[in-house]
């Protein structure tokens, strides 16, 4: 029987910071390692051709703080012909279910690709 993959911890609907219709999704799951886990990213209907950078900072969508891990581990992604982009990374991190966390993406150099946020939810487990 093929193994299944982790159910996510943390879950997150992505929207656009800028009020264009952005779709997509964002988690974190545990990884086999202690202490460490994926955090992963991804776009849908965006303006093709964009590299966005991306990471997990404390705090939401409308107030974000710090990056939560070592920020070389999120590293930048492209948007495909179909409108799609996807990233993950893993982290050395531990979060606390009383606090907010957002994952943040943003166009690394096109001012009118828009950004893209996820405000995440601890899932039940």
């Amino acid at each position: 029987m093929p193994l299944q993959p982790p159910a996510p911890v943390w879950l997150g609907s992505v929207r656009s910071t800028t009020g264009t219709a952005i779709a997509g999704a964002a988690a974190i799951t545990p990884s086999q390692t202690p202490g460490w886990a994926h955090v992963l990213i991804s776009l849908d209907d965006i303006k093709t051709g964009g590299i966005y950078s991306w990471s997990l900072r404390s705090g939401s969508c409308g107030a974000q703080g710090s990056v939560i891990g070592p920020a070389d581990r999120y590293g930048e992604f492209a948007i495909h012909a179909d409108g799609t982009g996807a990233a993950d990374a893993l982290v050395p991190l531990s979060l606390s279910p009383q606090q907010a966390y957002a994952v943040v993406a943003g166009p690394v150099s096109s001012v009118d690709t828009p950004g893209a946020c996820a405000d995440l939810v601890r899932s039940a487990l």
